[in-house]
């Protein structure tokens, strides 16, 4: 198997960890149907747009793999990515779902 499509199935499966841990660890419960919903939707998405690369642009592949703060050459840069990437993981997250209680409907008076 080529090392730029086993990096991108490492890659795949660690972020997959990481957005299980930041959705489902805050929510309490694997019962969040949201949660699996985001997981399903991103992982499709995310799968069909890298094989599209591998199979016609792999040099933008290779760039995409290697992206992230620690690859930018500027302070600043580093800084606005690591913010955007926290922003991002944090933000869907299932804070207050499972373990802070259920959000209440509002019933009509």
């Amino acid at each position: 198997m080529d090392p730029l499509y086993r990096k991108a199935i490492a890659q795949g499966l660690a972020g997959m960890a990481v957005f299980v841990a930041l959705i489902f660890l805050p929510a309490g419960t694997w019962h969040y149907w949201q949660g699996w919903l985001f997981i399903a939707v991103f992982s499709v998405s995310t799968i069909a747009f890298t094989v599209y690369l591998a199979l016609y642009d792999r040099p933008l592949l290779e760039r995409r793999m290697n992206a992230g703060p620690q690859h930018e050459k500027e302070w600043s840069q580093k800084i606005i990515v690591s913010l955007i990437i926290l922003a991002f993981f944090v933000g869907p997250s299932g804070f207050g779902v499972g373990r802070l209680g259920k959000f209440e409907r509002l019933q009509p008076t």
